[in-house]
């Protein structure tokens, strides 16, 4: 195609034509960019969609209550580590703050493994204190 003395490759058409000057449109760019463009589209809808779904497995659902709860039942239920003796328990963000008073290293060591296999602990700070 001929535009002016401008020769116009197949596919390129004129958008809009004044007297001084033509805007010109590539329809293969356009063909391109759609399908580069529809894929860019679903993958973002895809992320904010995923963003609002919320997880209810595992960790995600226990709290830092739930977890001090859950620590401080098991260590009273276990007849090595429970009254008389006196460990407390504190979680924040997950972690695990033990305190307090044990007869004994085995005693310490139980309370801090009992922790351990809590779900939703992701680390354990033991400063339980021995008295004999």
């Amino acid at each position: 195609m001929r535009f002016g003395k401008i020769h116009l490759r197949p596919g390129i058409k004129v958008l809009r034509q004044t007297r001084s000057a033509a805007i010109f449109f590539e329809e293969t760019t356009v063909k391109i960019l759609s399908p580069l463009f529809s894929l860019a589209c679903v993958l973002a809808l895809a992320g904010a969609v995923s963003g609002c779904a919320t997880d209810q497995s595992g960790d995600e659902k226990m709290t830092d209550g739930k977890i001090t709860k859950d620590v401080q039942a098991r260590i009273d239920q276990n007849p090595d580590v429970g009254p008389p003796d006196s460990v407390r328990v504190q979680t924040r963000d997950h972690v695990v703050y033990l305190t307090g008073f044990v007869s004994t290293g085995l005693m310490k060591q139980t309370a801090e493994e009992l922790a351990r296999n809590t779900p939703g602990v992701t680390r354990i700070v033991d400063e339980i204190g021995i008295t004999k």
